[in-house]
């Protein structure tokens, strides 16, 4: 997470992940198959694969 204006708004909805401190929607390590949503959007924004996740 980038913004704790938008953690605080995850968070407020009750959607966050306090084991991997992100929003429970967009935690890959709770749920591996999300991260094929995101990684597609990343590709059709900047035309490459993202970069590996460091965690």
């Amino acid at each position: 997470m980038c913004s704790t204006k938008a953690a605080a708004k995850f968070k407020e909805n009750g959607d966050w992940c306090d084991e991997h401190n992100r929003a429970e929607s967009q935690c890959f390590q709770c749920d591996p198959s999300r991260a094929e949503k995101f990684a597609k959007l990343y590709e059709a924004k900047f035309g490459e694969k993202p970069p590996q996740p460091s965690e």
